[in-house]
């Protein structure tokens, strides 16, 4: 079993360590990621990354349940393939980081956890380990997916914008007629020219304007949304990361 990772959580990580950096100062804090992402072939291929709070009180860092269960429901009202499958922990060498307790913690609450991933932050190095969550002391081998996963990604998070904003503007034109033609209708009802024919023709246009939006349309709605919101964090990290790239001496 190899753990597959895409490029995009490293991109992810040093961004999360860039912002926390600029709002605490020079004192390096630790970062937990939750890793969601599907089983084939004895392999766990990693999808996403979602960045869990960590909480720090009298020297003892832990975390809120209800702010993983949050992440988790999120995830699985868009993408219910994903399971919670792995944690990467983010420690600076400088600074111990015992994250035993909330290792233990989290799986007393996540059966589906197979690995757990150290990422060592030594000046410009990449010191990354994998660990199986069953056998900790067992190295699990890491392999990073292909790039051309991460460009096509952003290809498609392109194309959608593009059709996102193509149906706005068929959506714009659709009302802008709608509208004129209802003026048209209220006008001609204003010169008394009325039958029963015509008021339940317009009766039948109220009711169809009235209808709320089914379930299954705002189901839809929903995950489009939350997709395009993940493919920008994937063009946003991808950006960040190749200018973090240019300004490296």
């Amino acid at each position: 079993m190899e753990v597959l990772l895409p490029p995009v959580i490293i991109l992810q990580v040093n961004q999360s360590l860039d912002v926390k950096r600029v709002l605490g100062g020079s004192r390096p804090e630790p970062l937990c990621l939750l890793l969601f992402g599907e089983i084939s072939h004895s392999n766990v291929i990693v999808h996403y990354g979602l960045e869990l709070p960590l909480l720090e009180e009298n020297g003892t860092i832990s975390y809120a349940s209800d702010a993983l269960n949050k992440r988790i429901g999120l995830v699985r009202s868009v993408l219910p393939q994903l399971q919670l499958l792995g944690i990467i922990f983010v420690i600076d060498s400088s600074l111990p980081f015992h994250f035993d307790t909330i290792l233990d913690a989290l799986m007393s609450e996540v059966e589906t956890l197979k690995s757990f991933l150290i990422y060592t932050i030594q000046g410009n190095k990449l010191d990354l380990r994998c660990h199986q969550i069953d056998e900790p002391r067992h190295r699990m081998p890491v392999r990073f997916l292909n790039n051309d996963t991460l460009l096509a990604a952003i290809d498609d998070s392109q194309h959608l914008r593009n059709e996102d904003k193509n149906d706005h503007e068929k959506q714009k034109d659709f009302k802008e007629k709608l509208i004129s033609r209802i003026s048209n209708i209220i006008r001609y009802l204003e010169q008394g020219q009325v039958t029963d024919s015509i008021l339940r023709k317009i009766n039948l246009l109220v009711l169809q304007l009235k209808k709320a939006p089914t379930n299954d349309i705002e189901q839809q709605v929903l995950e489009k949304e939350m997709e395009l919101q993940l493919l920008n964090i994937i063009c946003d990290q991808w950006e960040t990361g190749h200018t973090l790239g240019r300004s490296d001496p």
